[in-house]
This record gives C-alpha cells, structure tokens and sequence, in this order.
C-alpha cells in the first residue's frame, strides 16, 4: 500500500470515528435538553468509598454531561481527561487531513507527539494527585463528594 493510500485510510477511519462521536453527542445533548437522563452508571466506585479520596477517573460522568452542556470550565473541574482526550482526538484528525492534503510535496506532521502520550498521563496523574491534596490539605473539593468525611476529621 502507498504511504498516500495509508494516510487516506487513517483519514477515513478517523472521520468515521468523528462523525459518529458527533452524533452520539447530540443524540446524548437533545436526550439531556428534554430532562431526559443521559443514562451514565452515576455512584460511588470501591476506592472512593475505602479510602475516601478520589480516583482516576471520579468525576468523568459529570465531566460528559457538563460537555453535553457545552460548559468546558466544568467539564476540566469534574475531570480534565475528556477534554484533553478530545483535543488530542482533534489534533490527530487535522494531522491526517494536512499530510493527505501535502501528499509526498510538503512536510508531513507527525501525528501524534511522544509528549501528547506522556501529557495523558500527566493529566490523569496530575488530577487525581490535585484533587486529592486540595482535599485532604485545605478541605477543597470542587466536585463536593468527599468533604464531609474530611471536614470531620
């Protein structure tokens, strides 16, 4: 296969990919507009209610549905990792499209950094160690789940 037919695959695919994330969307955003429930698996996980601090990933429902919203602030207080998920997802899909629109003329972009790779960690990291100090330090707890066992304390 030429590198120009690989591009245009990866090009499709990542289309498709889009095409049916924005669909999803606004099916999820009308279900929510009309006070219907967006359906998300909403509760307590194991390692928040033993060790009454975050996880990972708490707060990644309430970051989904404060996107369905079209409120970015409360989408990266909830959980910044959708958000940066989405922007990576946005640079890869204009990587593909200017490499197919360069063709073997221009410089081709890389499509993904190594840095992009280390910044998922970094915000998954960096939340849950965030999160967790504001709370247990200073009582600080954006997302409200968990203060009142620390507040006691």
């Amino acid at each position: 296969m030429t590198d120009n037919r690989k591009r245009l695959t990866g090009f499709v695919a990542a289309t498709i990919v889009l095409v049916v994330a924005v669909i999803v969307f606004f099916v999820f955003r009308a279900r929510l507009i009309s006070g219907g429930d967006v359906a998300f698996r909403e509760g307590p996980c194991q390692f928040s209610q033993l060790y009454h601090l975050y996880c990972p990933g708490c707060g990644g429902t309430r970051s989904i549905v404060s996107l369905l919203k079209f409120d970015i602030i409360g989408s990266i207080v909830a959980n910044p990792v959708p958000v940066y998920a989405i922007a990576l997802f946005i640079h890869v899909w204009v990587s593909l499209l200017h490499n197919i629109i360069a063709g073997n003329k221009g410089r081709l972009w890389r499509i993904i950094y190594e840095w992009e790779i280390v910044g998922i960690i970094v915000v998954i990291a960096g939340n849950f160690i965030l999160r967790n100090l504001l709370l247990v330090l200073f009582g600080i707890d954006p997302l409200g789940d968990m203060a009142g066992f620390w507040q006691g304390m």
